[in-house]
């Protein structure tokens, strides 16, 4: 045992950050390892050291590698399958700085790259271990080398010739044999699917054992994801993934999600959907948990999706509204209307089947399905949720909850009169000490924003609120525009004051009181003050400048000049170039920020309330027209690829959709471009 301790005294513990609190404790824990006299504490303690929090990896890890890898090829010392599978999470892991100033000069290296780069160096001891008389040391290793591409040279041939001499057996075996050829296929599966197809279909029906051909499943899928499914190997991949005792379900997959199975078949667009379909035709609780989530995974993922399964899904529900159910269907019928409500427009043809969960008063209790069918009637704009909503923004939220009235309120803005006494009921509570936290009070008066002028009843009350939400009531004000003049003064007194909690507060009041008035007065000056002090306050202020248009030119220059100091892909470039566009109408230099920001996967989300620049990048190219050609093929990608370009968000995805093609239109010379600002 002492050639596994060799040199590693001269390892400098005392200065490694964070290793210890004692500099010889590491060295305690590995030495009691290797003792094998204990049971697996000390392995999880050694862990815990080198992993400094979730998926963070402690400075301390790299110079453990070659002892580690000492320690997993001895055969008789336990718990190797565990030091394995730490490996495997520094791998995957990200690098833990420190947070200290005594430590924050120093210089930070890659601890991840650095840990990795000693593993792929020793990748021979790892791959030898394929063959290791501990079935789970194998199964472990197999994952390891899953995720190092730089050793796939060496590891495919040994991984393959592992598989196929276990196939080769057809005596019964144990379940750790089973799980490390399964292992190793997935290895295969991700490293090198080309050229495989035949032999992933060969496996799959030579197998013996159901878990290896449910591996050699997702072989064959991820050979080429536009191909057919092959409904016999989705057949076998649901079995697995629906058996609890398969190794899909016992073994952590690490960075699969929840399984391996699902996970691998949402990367093929029909093998995705075929799994769906698959396990929606299935009855039975952990059916129908898979069932949901697995439809739900697909519509995120590929725009094909929703097409075929959200009339499975709903035929799901009608079936569960009909049967007398437990409280195990009630669950599962909860479930699948919210996957309908995640489908994205899709679901407008199954709104008469969300009406029906609308039953009873709705200041009562609300039965299972009724709060996801309130959002997505709402956010399709159907008239039948408006009592239900009405009673979520009143008292009774405690018995409902999961209203999003950020996505809510905008659906129903075509309905905003029957709500508005309702509204003006809650903008009153905002000032109760037990009321909704904030987050709820934000979303709940960015959704009021999208009513704009539809929403000037309730100008008074919104100003009312001025003393304690001011930038929340400003955005309100400034959304409804000239229909807010009664609040003209209160925002005026506002912007005159001094003192504010929020720059942004007098930021909003010099946009609310223009978007009122129609009079820029000091707004140039005060956003592009604010912008001279505080270069990342341009994310905030840009779409103000923006809509002012030509009568923010004095604000050009500088913006021009902070343009071409950041790079491409810097958060302030796309509300730099936006706002450029808009008052100077000269595209010079804007067209490369602008098509980075929607060539990257996946595109933003929401940024606090604001719009996102992925957004706002493509409408910005629709503005610029024929001289914004050569962003026509990222454009053509976001809007007829059969990708999702959001990270799941199927309505979002959507709105890009429709801008993509509006902005298409534009460059291509289709339509005039719209003018970007008021």
């Amino acid at each position: 045992m002492d050639a596994v301790f060799a040199g590693i005294d001269e390892v400098p513990w005392a200065q490694i950050a964070g290793a210890c609190d004692q500099p010889q404790s590491v060295l305690f824990l590995l030495r009691k390892i290797v003792e094998g006299k204990s049971g697996d504490a000390y392995v999880w303690d050694l862990r815990s050291r080198l992993l400094a929090g979730e998926g963070k990896v402690a400075e301390v890890a790299p110079y453990l590698i070659p002892y580690l890898l000492e320690v997993v090829a001895v055969p008789e010392l336990p718990h190797r399958a565990l030091i394995v599978n730490t490996l495997t999470e520094i791998v995957l892991g990200e690098s833990a700085y420190p947070y200290s100033s005594e430590q924050a000069g120093r210089s930070k290296p890659d601890y991840v790259a650095v840990a990795r780069a000693k593993i792929v160096a020793e990748s021979d001891r790892l791959i030898r271990l394929l063959y290791d008389k501990d079935d789970s040391v194998a199964a472990a290793t197999a994952q390891l080398l899953a995720w190092l591409p730089e050793a796939a040279e060496a590891s495919v041939p040994v991984l393959r010739a592992r598989v196929e001499s276990g196939a080769a057996d057809s005596n019964a075996r144990d379940t750790s044999a089973r799980d490390a050829e399964a292992a190793c296929i997935i290895a295969l599966a991700r490293l090198s699917p080309d050229g495989h197809r035949g032999w992933f279909t060969n496996m799959f029906h030579q197998a013996i054992h159901p878990d290896v051909s449910a591996a050699a499943a997702v072989g064959i899928a991820l050979t080429d994801w536009r191909a057919e499914a092959d409904l016999p190997a989705v057949r076998a991949a649901t079995d697995a993934l629906l058996d609890r005792a398969s190794a899909f379900n016992r073994i952590h997959w690490y960075r699969y999600g929840l399984n391996v199975i699902s996970t691998s078949f949402q990367q093929a667009e029909r093998w995705s959907r075929a799994l769906a379909r698959e396990v929606l035709s299935r009855s039975g609780q952990r059916e129908d948990q898979w069932g949901a989530l697995l439809a739900q995974e697909a519509m995120e993922r590929w725009r094909s999706a929703p097409a075929e399964l959200v009339p499975l899904v709903a035929n799901k529900v009608r079936t569960m509204v009909i049967v007398a159910p437990n409280q195990e269907d009630l669950d599962a019928t909860e479930q699948f209307v919210e996957v309908l409500g995640l489908s994205g427009h899709a679901v407008a043809a199954h709104a008469d089947l969300l009406a029906t969960f609308l039953t009873g008063d709705p200041n009562y209790y609300w039965p299972a399905g009724t709060s996801p069918a309130v959002n997505a009637l709402a956010r399709i704009g159907d008239a039948r949720c408006l009592p239900w909503l009405a009673s979520a923004m009143l008292e009774h939220r405690g018995l409902v909850g999961h209203i999003d009235f950020g996505h809510a309120l905008p659906g129903m803005t075509a309905h905003s009169d029957a709500l508005i006494p309702v509204v003006e009921t809650v903008l009153r509570k905002l000032d109760d000490p037990g009321w909704n936290p904030r987050w709820d009070t934000v979303r709940f008066m960015q959704g009021l924003c999208a009513w704009k002028e539809a929403a000037a009843p309730l100008a008074s009350a919104v100003a009312a609120r001025m003393h304690k939400h001011a930038w929340l009531a400003l955005s309100v004000l400034g959304a409804i525009g000239p229909a807010a003049m009664e609040a003209e003064p209160l925002v005026r007194a506002l912007l005159d004051e001094d003192g504010h909690d929020y720059d942004e507060e007098q930021e909003l009041a010099a946009w609310a009181l223009w978007r009122i008035t129609g009079e820029p007065g000091r707004a140039v000056e005060i956003w592009t003050n604010a912008i001279v002090g505080d270069h990342h306050a341009t994310r905030r202020i840009a779409p103000l400048l923006t809509q002012l248009g030509p009568a923010a030119a004095s604000a050009a220059p500088y913006l021009r000049s902070l343009l071409d100091d950041i790079e491409p892909d810097d958060h302030r470039s796309v509300g730099i170039a936006r706002t450029l566009w808009a008052v100077t109408g000269n595209a010079a230099g804007l067209i490369p920020p602008l098509v980075a920001a929607v060539e990257k996967r996946p595109l933003d989300d929401e940024w606090f309330g604001m719009p996102p620049d992925g957004l706002q990048a493509i409408e910005t190219l629709g503005w610029i027209g024929a001289a914004a050609a050569e962003a026509i093929p990222a454009l053509h990608s976001i809007a007829h690829g059969p990708t999702r370009v959001t990270a799941g968000d199927v309505w979002l995805d959507e709105c890009y959709q429709e801008a993509a093609r509006a902005a298409l239109s534009a460059v291509q010379g289709d339509k005039t471009p719209k003018t970007p600002y008021r």
